[in-house]
């Protein structure tokens, strides 16, 4: 699963190129089935039969960003509740956005050492004691000289 989970990208992808991958298509047959006869306890803010297809159809048609649409179709629901219900891996009621919806659920920033479905942050690495020799800094206005010999 991690070498899977590194080739993950950490953008969104396009509403189109989500429409043509089965896995997305899956993901909301089952949470429909889920919330409506599977098992409605996973149903934590309550949505109702018509909102669960609703919100289903908004997320294939529209992609990602349709999370941004559903508080106003939940009136009485918080944001953040709505954001923790569809992309918290805390969550036993079921899997998060965040393998297809790095970038709506906030994988680079809200992203914690051990979370499984959001892809690994990138690498950083800190050099200490760098050292540059022979070297010549131009700023962007003041072009190399043709006379410098930078064959040294």
């Amino acid at each position: 699963w991690s070498t899977e989970r590194r080739k993950l990208r950490i953008t969104n992808p396009y509403p189109d190129m989500l429409r043509m991958l089965p896995a997305w298509h899956k993901y909301w047959q089952s949470f429909r089935f889920a919330l409506t006869r599977g098992k409605p306890r996973r149903n934590e803010l309550d949505f109702t039969d018509q909102h669960i297809g609703q919100i289903a159809e908004g997320f294939v048609t529209e992609g990602c960003n349709f999370l941004w649409s559903i508080p106003a179709l939940l009136v009485g629901k918080t944001s953040a509740s709505i954001f923790t219900f569809f992309c918290s891996e805390d969550l036993d009621a079921r899997r998060p956005l965040s393998p297809f919806c790095p970038s709506t659920c906030k994988c680079l920033t809200k992203q914690e050492k051990g979370d499984k479905f959001c892809p690994p942050l990138p690498q950083t690495i800190q050099c200490d004691r760098i050292v540059v020799q022979n070297a010549i800094a131009f700023d962007c206005k003041t072009p190399p000289n043709s006379s410098i010999d930078t064959s040294t």
